[in-house]
């Protein structure tokens, strides 16, 4: 698999159907390494649209869940 710094940042922006682009996910694994962005750096932008997503994503999850359970009772 290619490494983060073989993409153009416009590749790295570019939206994957998995959901996150390239450089959201690259964001997401450096917020877990303990690293920071500074404020208004793209990559902070990044970090904060995939948690975003993330959270969306969850959301969504759940309330799926819980309509399905709910039709089972």
């Amino acid at each position: 698999m290619a490494g983060y710094f073989e993409y153009s940042d416009e590749e790295l922006d570019v939206e994957a159907p998995v959901m996150f682009s390239l450089r959201e996910l690259r964001a997401i694994e450096l917020l877990i390494e303990g690293d920071t962005f500074a404020a208004g750096s793209p990559w902070a932008i990044a970090a904060d649209s995939a948690s975003a997503k993330l959270v969306e994503a969850i959301v969504n999850r759940r309330v799926t869940a819980e309509i399905k359970i709910k039709a089972k009772f």
